[in-house]
Protein backbone atom coordinates (compact mmCIF):
# COMPACT_ATOMS: atom_id res chain seq x y z
CA UNK A 1 0.00 0.00 0.00
CA UNK A 2 1.20 3.54 -0.67
CA UNK A 3 -0.08 6.79 0.42
CA UNK A 4 0.22 10.29 -1.44
CA UNK A 5 -0.44 12.32 1.47
CA UNK A 6 -1.11 10.59 4.92
CA UNK A 7 -2.55 12.74 7.44
CA UNK A 8 -6.29 12.23 9.07
CA UNK A 9 -7.20 10.67 6.01
CA UNK A 10 -4.50 8.59 4.91
CA UNK A 11 -4.27 7.10 9.04
CA UNK A 12 -8.29 6.46 8.59
CA UNK A 13 -7.98 4.57 5.35
CA UNK A 14 -4.84 2.48 6.76
CA UNK A 15 -7.00 1.45 9.97
CA UNK A 16 -10.03 0.56 7.52
CA UNK A 17 -7.25 -2.00 5.90
CA UNK A 18 -6.25 -3.46 9.30
CA UNK A 19 -6.04 -7.05 7.91
CA UNK A 20 -3.54 -5.65 5.49
CA UNK A 21 -0.15 -7.77 6.10
CA UNK A 22 1.72 -6.48 3.39
CA UNK A 23 4.18 -3.06 3.87
CA UNK A 24 2.69 0.69 3.53
CA UNK A 25 4.73 3.52 2.35
CA UNK A 26 4.12 7.20 2.18
CA UNK A 27 4.95 10.81 0.90
CA UNK A 28 4.01 13.03 3.42
CA UNK A 29 4.55 16.27 5.16
CA UNK A 30 3.44 14.90 8.26
CA UNK A 31 5.35 12.16 8.82
CA UNK A 32 4.46 11.37 12.47
CA UNK A 33 3.30 7.59 13.10
CA UNK A 34 0.56 6.61 15.15
CA UNK A 35 0.64 3.59 18.38
CA UNK A 36 -3.09 2.44 16.59
CA UNK A 37 -1.53 1.45 12.94
CA UNK A 38 1.10 -0.67 11.41
CA UNK A 39 4.46 0.43 10.60
CA UNK A 40 4.43 2.97 8.05
CA UNK A 41 8.24 3.75 5.88
CA UNK A 42 8.43 7.40 4.65
CA UNK A 43 9.52 7.50 1.18
CA UNK A 44 9.95 10.19 -1.61
CA UNK A 45 7.18 10.24 -3.84
CA UNK A 46 8.50 8.42 -7.07
CA UNK A 47 9.73 5.60 -4.74
CA UNK A 48 6.05 4.97 -3.21
CA UNK A 49 4.64 4.58 -6.60
CA UNK A 50 6.97 2.63 -8.21
CA UNK A 51 6.91 0.51 -5.00
CA UNK A 52 3.20 -0.08 -4.22
CA UNK A 53 0.43 -1.79 -6.00
CA UNK A 54 -2.19 0.34 -4.35
CA UNK A 55 -1.41 4.13 -3.99
CA UNK A 56 -4.11 5.96 -1.75
CA UNK A 57 -4.23 9.90 -3.55
CA UNK A 58 -5.21 12.16 0.29
CA UNK A 59 -3.56 15.30 -0.29
CA UNK A 60 -5.03 18.31 0.17
CA UNK A 61 -4.95 20.59 -3.40
CA UNK A 62 -3.19 23.78 -3.23
CA UNK A 63 -0.76 25.29 -5.95
CA UNK A 64 1.83 22.55 -4.89
CA UNK A 65 -0.14 19.56 -5.34
CA UNK A 66 -2.25 20.95 -8.39
CA UNK A 67 -1.55 17.88 -11.34
CA UNK A 68 1.41 16.46 -9.53
CA UNK A 69 0.14 13.02 -10.97
CA UNK A 70 0.42 12.61 -14.14
CA UNK A 71 1.95 10.14 -17.15
CA UNK A 72 5.24 10.70 -15.18
CA UNK A 73 4.03 9.24 -12.12
CA UNK A 74 1.41 6.88 -13.72
CA UNK A 75 4.38 5.44 -15.51
CA UNK A 76 5.74 4.63 -12.22
CA UNK A 77 3.32 3.16 -10.67
CA UNK A 78 3.06 0.26 -13.51
CA UNK A 79 0.90 -1.96 -15.53
CA UNK A 80 0.12 -3.67 -12.50
CA UNK A 81 -0.58 -0.45 -9.61
CA UNK A 82 -3.89 1.10 -9.01
CA UNK A 83 -4.91 4.46 -8.56
CA UNK A 84 -7.45 5.37 -5.54
CA UNK A 85 -8.14 9.26 -5.17
CA UNK A 86 -10.40 9.74 -2.46
CA UNK A 87 -9.37 13.96 -2.22
CA UNK A 88 -9.53 15.89 -5.00
CA UNK A 89 -9.45 15.21 -8.89
CA UNK A 90 -7.07 18.69 -9.69
CA UNK A 91 -4.23 16.39 -8.28
CA UNK A 92 -4.20 14.07 -11.15
CA UNK A 93 -3.89 15.40 -14.99
CA UNK A 94 -6.92 13.93 -15.99
CA UNK A 95 -5.99 13.46 -19.62
CA UNK A 96 -2.63 11.52 -18.56
CA UNK A 97 -5.02 9.67 -16.12
CA UNK A 98 -7.64 8.46 -19.15
CA UNK A 99 -5.00 7.35 -21.48
CA UNK A 100 -3.10 5.05 -19.24
CA UNK A 101 -5.96 3.10 -18.08
CA UNK A 102 -6.97 2.83 -21.27
CA UNK A 103 -3.98 1.84 -22.69
CA UNK A 104 -3.70 -0.05 -19.43
CA UNK A 105 -0.19 1.78 -18.61
CA UNK A 106 -1.75 1.31 -14.88
CA UNK A 107 -4.40 -1.90 -13.84
CA UNK A 108 -7.35 0.43 -12.67
CA UNK A 109 -8.66 3.26 -10.63
CA UNK A 110 -10.71 3.96 -8.05
CA UNK A 111 -12.05 7.53 -8.37
CA UNK A 112 -14.43 9.57 -5.83
CA UNK A 113 -13.61 12.61 -7.14
CA UNK A 114 -14.80 14.38 -10.48
CA UNK A 115 -12.73 16.75 -12.21
CA UNK A 116 -16.47 18.27 -13.61
CA UNK A 117 -19.66 18.43 -11.73
CA UNK A 118 -22.37 16.25 -13.45
CA UNK A 119 -24.88 18.74 -15.65
CA UNK A 120 -28.23 18.08 -16.37
CA UNK A 121 -28.98 15.57 -18.71
CA UNK A 122 -24.89 14.99 -19.36
CA UNK A 123 -22.91 12.51 -17.97
CA UNK A 124 -20.00 14.14 -15.76
CA UNK A 125 -16.93 14.21 -16.68
CA UNK A 126 -17.77 14.88 -20.35
CA UNK A 127 -14.45 15.39 -21.84
CA UNK A 128 -12.74 11.92 -20.85
CA UNK A 129 -15.70 9.04 -20.63
CA UNK A 130 -14.21 6.90 -17.80
CA UNK A 131 -17.31 5.80 -17.45
CA UNK A 132 -16.73 3.64 -20.45
CA UNK A 133 -13.93 1.78 -18.94
CA UNK A 134 -13.42 -1.59 -17.44
CA UNK A 135 -11.21 -0.71 -15.08
CA UNK A 136 -12.16 2.64 -13.54
CA UNK A 137 -14.07 2.56 -10.56
CA UNK A 138 -16.86 5.69 -10.35
CA UNK A 139 -18.54 7.12 -7.18
CA UNK A 140 -20.22 10.27 -6.47
CA UNK A 141 -17.93 11.96 -3.36
CA UNK A 142 -19.17 9.32 -1.36
CA UNK A 143 -16.42 9.81 1.02
CA UNK A 144 -17.94 13.33 1.84
CA UNK A 145 -20.78 14.41 3.95
CA UNK A 146 -23.68 14.08 2.04
CA UNK A 147 -27.03 16.13 3.43
CA UNK A 148 -28.00 13.69 5.82
CA UNK A 149 -24.58 12.58 7.61
CA UNK A 150 -24.35 13.41 11.15
CA UNK A 151 -22.30 16.72 11.10
CA UNK A 152 -22.94 17.34 14.64
CA UNK A 153 -20.79 14.29 15.29
CA UNK A 154 -17.92 15.99 14.26
CA UNK A 155 -18.10 19.09 15.93
CA UNK A 156 -19.53 17.56 19.43
CA UNK A 157 -16.53 15.33 19.53
CA UNK A 158 -14.35 18.32 18.37
CA UNK A 159 -16.22 20.51 21.24
CA UNK A 160 -15.18 17.19 24.17
CA UNK A 161 -11.42 17.40 22.77
CA UNK A 162 -11.31 20.83 23.63
CA UNK A 163 -12.83 20.21 27.06
CA UNK A 164 -10.49 17.43 27.85
CA UNK A 165 -7.25 19.04 25.95
CA UNK A 166 -7.40 22.02 25.41
CA UNK A 167 -7.17 21.54 21.83
CA UNK A 168 -9.08 20.80 18.45
CA UNK A 169 -8.53 18.31 15.59
CA UNK A 170 -9.38 19.25 11.79
CA UNK A 171 -7.36 22.46 12.45
CA UNK A 172 -6.53 24.16 8.62
CA UNK A 173 -3.61 26.48 8.87
CA UNK A 174 -3.78 28.98 6.27
CA UNK A 175 -0.20 29.11 5.66
CA UNK A 176 -0.35 25.54 4.55
CA UNK A 177 -3.10 26.24 2.28
CA UNK A 178 -5.06 23.33 3.98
Amino acid sequence: LGFLGFGQVGRHILRLLAGWRGPAAAWSLDRRSAPDLPPVEFRERDEVLARSEVVFLCLPLTRATRGCVGARELDLLGPDGYLVNVARAGLVVEEDLFRALRERRIAGAGLDVWWEGPKPGQTPSVRHPFHELDNAVLSPYCAGHGPNAPHLAGALDNLRRYAETGRVGNVVDPALGF
